[in-house]
């Protein structure tokens, strides 16, 4: 008889729904059936990988879990849990055309309707709108609702639902307006006037971006951008949404209100989709955004401006590129923004797209070479002066 190995405690309910109704039923506490030793092992590894937040190492080890199953007692459980772990990697790596064939396995291989098979379920929904299939996405998540949902799953599929704007009762009036790679959705709060121009202004910078990280397709693959558009952030709040002004690359959406800068968000999307950034500092990721925003030609005095209102007479941004909390937000971004504005004058395009695939300092190095630490002096300096021209600066940066 097989040895009987551990069972990873993160996928206890996902063993679970693979198992048999009949083993189900005998089993007091519910507990899947251990799995064969060499299963388990491989079980055990991609979820190891998923839960540490390395997705590509999850997605590589379960796809290796897959091809290497035999039938046995358990492979059933096994492959379920492995497709899950599959799929969700790779729709955390925002590559939804490979994550739905395993999720679909999952869902397929899953033995009865619990809420086990709701998670694996409520992800295709998330990946069906990554794809652009909107109904289907709403299809999988009103399934997935239909699974005995435990009460964190039934929290996301109704954070979803808000997030992807299947609530009928909070979009029922809005208004949806498509450029050749966005769709808007509006509040009908927001103070638009002319609903059209605004698209338009977007859809520019979208293909200006675009252009500027090499690929014109980035703004429209694998869907439109969905931007949904609040009048403030408490109506968002009051609509059960969080917060506001922030981008979810992976599935290609971004909510904020009317007023927000026009190009930081898709920023964001775009970048993401251009690049599929593997290592990832704040430092880059904002300040791309921040540069690509459209508000302002010059961040280093914008950066300047920043600095001196929050009584600092400069930044080191080394330090920054290291640790992301050292400034506040209000400083942190316009710094990063003049960071990256640096790079972009003084550098190329595929630097700047290599970077933005690796982005530690190390990284950085290597793909500018020795010049870079000279620039990042100059920056600082030319931040020196221009706090102190106006003025301020009475503490050091942190």
């Amino acid at each position: 008889m097989p040895h009987a190995a551990r069972v990873p405690p993160s996928v206890v309910l996902l063993l679970l729904a693979a198992a048999p109704a009949a083993a189900q039923s005998r089993l007091a506490p519910p507990a899947p059936a251990p799995l064969p030793a060499p299963a388990a092992a491989l079980v055990d590894s991609a979820w190891a990988a998923y839960e540490r937040g390395d997705r590509g190492a999850a997605a590589a080890r379960a796809e290796r879990g897959l091809a290497a199953l035999r039938p046995a007692p358990g492979e059933r459980a096994a492959r379920f849990a492995l497709s899950v772990a599959a799929g969700r990697a790779h729709a955390d790596l925002g590559d939804p055309h490979r994550a739905l064939p395993h999720l679909e396995r999952a869902v397929a291989l899953a033995a009865r309707r619990d809420a086990a098979r709701g998670w694996a379920v409520a992800y295709v929904g998330k990946v069906r709108f990554a794809l652009g299939d909107t109904a289907g996405a709403r299809a999988a998540l009103d399934d997935a609702a239909r699974h005995a949902p435990t009460e964190r799953l039934a929290a996301v599929l109704a954070a979803d639902r808000r997030l992807f704007g299947f609530d009928s009762t909070t979009y029922a009036r809005w208004r949806t307006v498509a450029t050749p790679h966005l769709r808007l959705h509006v509040s009908p709060a927001a103070p638009i006037l002319d609903l059209a121009a605004f698209a338009a202004v977007r859809e520019s910078a979208a293909v200006r971006i675009a252009a500027a990280l090499a690929d014109t397709a980035a703004a429209a693959r694998p869907k439109p951008i969905d931007l949904f558009v609040w009048d403030s952030e408490r109506e968002a709040a009051e609509a059960g949404l969080p917060r506001v002004h922030f981008a979810r690359p992976a599935v290609g959406l971004s909510h904020l209100t009317w007023d927000q800068t026009v190009g930081h968000e898709i920023a964001h999307l775009i970048a993401y989709r251009a690049v599929r950034p593997e290592v990832v500092a704040p430092l880059v990721t904002e300040g791309v955004a921040v540069w690509f925003d459209g508000s302002s030609d010059d961040r280093a005095t914008e950066a300047a401006v920043a600095l001196a209102g929050a009584g600092l007479r400069g930044a080191d941004v080394r330090a920054l590129w290291a640790d992301w909390t050292r400034l506040p937000d209000g400083v942190a971004y316009p710094v990063a923004g003049a960071v990256v504005e640096t790079l972009v004058r003084a550098g190329t395009r595929d630097q700047l797209r290599a970077l933005l695939r690796t982005q530690t300092l190390d990284d950085a190095r290597r793909i500018y070479g020795p010049a870079l630490d000279g620039w990042l002096d100059g920056l600082e300096r030319r931040l020196a002066a221009g706090v102190a021209a106006l003025g301020g600066g009475a503490r050091v940066a942190p």
